[in-house]
This record gives structure tokens, sequence and C-alpha cells, in this order.
């Protein structure tokens, strides 16, 4: 037997991601830890990003960048901002000369709220679309509007995965009931809930206006999460002072409180302006709530992964008509259990591992 025959035969060397981030940001949102950790569950060896990991570790096949590209270019001076583009490109650099194929997966293309230096962030793009092996969008409209509001990304392979579902990820040991008590909202009562970090382009003053045009007493509006509303607080705080059936629970969300929030709403509603993803949809499914949201970006697809009676989509500007009739929708539903069977998280995975094994054997740009 010669000895390249005996080395075909032998184990496959583990495959080595460098995922930006992996696990560390789990608190925050564990969606790069429900993926890095389904990952290695199927062989795949992920280790948490830093410089000196990138410079002088280990070598590894995939630097998989996730938000990195896009926070680089959020807000600040056109100093700052130039300077961090240049640091990034400097990374990518290195990876590149120490032979790493590089992965982004697009969670968002822009920043949501200030766009600042657009001239700066153009020339941006088209610089990491040089560095970029492939791109992996969490749906195939995603793809679409990123490829329109960048060219210079047609040229990277791009690939689709799923955003995984949360169940099992937050406390459950609480029923309806129980969470309103806690809350202080009657049992009887009709509940819309807002979770997430309330920024300018989650449109919450349109949510309070359609909700104060409702003329259902026992409605009520909870909206949770961290407030970063900007110059839009001052219409906020005016439309929540002028409906006592609101209540904010301003705040990080501790994860034994997701819970209470979503198990006392019988709607969760995200009127995004700009909805690209958006996991806030994807926790709300989880706990097995239906969610209504515009019909554009993902939510689309959402809807024919999940079911319509799940996820309602809904065109035009947010109405009391369109709350009220998806209320009663969302009622209709609630013994009913959304199945997620396209958001496995070992089936994102798979399909993960399935694009490194891709452009691992494609030559180096």
């Amino acid at each position: 037997m010669s000895n390249k025959t005996a080395a075909t035969r032998g184990p496959k060397p583990t495959m080595r991601v460098m995922s930006w981030p992996a696990f560390k940001n789990r608190k925050e949102n564990p969606f790069n830890w429900l993926l890095s950790t389904a990952l290695c569950n199927i062989g795949v060896d992920v280790k948490e990003f830093s410089v000196q990991r990138l410079l002088f570790g280990p070598r590894a096949d995939i630097l998989h960048m996730h938000w990195a590209p896009t926070s680089r270019i959020r807000g600040g001076s056109r100093r700052r901002v130039k300077r961090t583009s240049f640091e990034l490109m400097l990374l990518l650099q290195a990876a590149r000369l120490r032979k790493m194929k590089i992965v982004w997966t697009a969670h968002d293309i822009e920043a949501h709220d200030r766009r600042s230096h657009p001239d700066l962030e153009d020339a941006y793009w088209s610089r990491i679309a040089d560095y970029l092996d492939a791109l992996i969008s969490l749906s195939f409209t995603a793809i679409e509007q990123i490829r329109a509001r960048y060219p210079a990304l047609r040229a990277v392979p791009a690939f689709v995965t799923r955003h995984g579902h949360y169940r099992g990820v937050y406390p459950r040991d609480v029923d309806s009931v129980a969470a309103r008590k806690k809350l202080g909202i009657d049992a009887t009562a009709n509940v819309f809930t807002f979770v997430g970090q309330a920024r300018p382009y989650k449109n919450l003053p349109v949510l309070l206006r359609a909700f104060r045009e409702l003329r259902d007493p026992s409605a009520v509006l909870i909206i949770a999460g961290m407030l970063k509303l900007d110059d839009t607080r001052k219409e906020f705080d005016e439309l929540v002072a002028g409906d006592h059936r609101v209540r904010v629970f301003g705040g990080f969300i501790e994860e034994d409180r997701m819970q209470l929030y979503l198990e006392a709403s019988d709607l969760v509603v995200l009127p995004y302006r700009d909805i690209f993803n958006s996991g806030s949809a994807i926790l709300a499914l989880s706990f097995d709530r239906p969610v209504l949201v515009p019909s554009h970006g993902s939510m689309v697809e959402l809807a024919q992964d999940v079911g319509t009676d799940w996820v309602l989509v809904y065109d035009g500007p947010l109405t009391k008509e369109i709350l009220s009739d998806s209320a009663m929708s969302a009622l209709a539903n609630k013994s009913e259990r959304p199945s997620l069977a396209h958001l496995e998280w070992d089936l994102i995975a798979t399909q993960t591992r399935d694009i490194y094994t891709a452009i691992l054997s494609t030559p180096d740009r």
C-alpha cells in the first residue's frame, strides 16, 4: 500500500473557522452562539475572533464576519470612519496573506439610523468586495437588496441560510396568566407587544398612533427593550403619556424577563420602516406568538417558511384597522404552534459548513 493511499484513508482534518463574533455576544444576541455551537456539533472547529489570533494564532481556514463590516461605518467623525475602515482592511489583508477564505453574513447593509458619510460608505463596500470569497444572506430578497445597493458585491458568490429560531434559549416557566399578573395586566386584555431595541427606524410613533386610535378600553400595548430613540424621543414620550393603556419597560431585557413580555402577548407588532432581517420576529415565533410586520425585506419569505397565520404582513402605513384585524387573526390561532422546521440550527449549520467547503475548493481571489 502506498503512502498516498494510506493517507487518504486517515481522518480528515477538522475545518477551522474564526468567527467574528462566535460566542462572546451571547447575552446581547444568541444568534452567533447558536450558530457556532451547532457548527461545533457537526465537527467544525470554531474559535472566537481576536486580532492576536488572526495575526499570530494557528491559521484558520475561514474568517467568518457577521456585523463586523457594517459596524465599522456607523456614526462618528469622518476621521474615525476612515481610520476604523483602514484598520479593517489591514486585518482582511492579513487574513489573505495567511491563506484564509473570507465570508460575510449580511445581517444588515448599512446603519439604519445614521448614514452620516455616504461617500465613505460607498467606497468602503467596493474595497470590502475585493476581499470576500462568499456572501451569506438570511433571505433571497436580501441578496437582491444588497447587490442593488452595492453593485461591487455582485461579483461575490452569494448563498442563503435562514435565521435560526430561539426555542429553548430563554427561560419559559410562566404561562400567559402568570406573566400578565406579574406585569399588572388584566387576564382578559387584548395585548399587543413590541419587543427589542427601540430605534427610530423601528417606527414606534406610527405604532403608538395606530394603537391610540383603537377604542378598545381593554387593549394594552407593551413596549419592552432599550430606548435608543434619538430625535424621536420627544414624540414617543408625548404619545405614551397620552394613552394610559401603554406600558413601557425600558432597558436591557434580562433572559428571565423576556418570557413575561412575550407570554403576556396576543400579537407582536414590529412596524419597522425598513426590515432587512428581524431577530425580534424570530423570537416572537419561538415563543409561539404571531407577529405583524410590513410586507417587505425578508418578512415575506419568513411568512412562506412559517405560515401566513403566524407571520401577518401588511402593505402601506400601519392603521388601527390592520391592528384590529390582525389581533382577531392572532386570537384564532391561540391553541396552535408554528412549525420552525426551516429555522432549525442543525440544518443551518450543515448549510453553512457546505458553503465553507465550496469556497475552500475554489482558487484564491
